[in-house]
């Protein structure tokens, strides 16, 4: 037989447990856009398919000025990538990464604009 004190941690810790898995998860369906395509969509034909398909979040794997316009006013989130190529650049002047999220993230993110929630670097795998 336990002792009071370990049968009192022993609930507690069961309590948890249970408490913890009645939480609902919050999920979202999200979807990777390239734009190197030989069958390239318009890009507003594309959120209109994420959207019917009730697609919330979508990375971009560049700021792709054409995607990022059609994303606005959708609501879908969006995280924008910055390929390897630009890191060195970006990373070693502040003009230049000042004026890549000018023209890249701040255009965008005005009222009725785009969501845009994280910018990331992207990796992409050489042939």
């Amino acid at each position: 037989m336990l002792e009071p004190r370990f049968r009192v941690a022993s609930f507690i810790s069961v309590i948890i447990l249970l408490i913890g898995s009645s939480q609902k998860a919050k999920s979202a369906i999200g979807v990777n856009w390239g734009t190197l395509s030989f069958h390239k969509l318009k890009p507003s034909i594309v959120v209109d398919l994420l959207k019917e398909n009730k697609v919330q979040k979508v990375k971009l794997f560049d700021a792709d000025l054409d995607s990022l316009k059609a994303l606005m006013g959708s609501g879908i989130q969006v995280m924008v990538g910055i390929s390897n190529d630009m890191l060195a650049t970006l990373s070693s002047s502040t003009l230049a990464s000042d004026l890549w999220v000018r023209q890249n993230v701040s255009r965008y993110m005005v009222k009725g604009g785009v969501d845009i929630r994280f910018v990331l670097q992207i990796s992409y795998l050489s042939s």
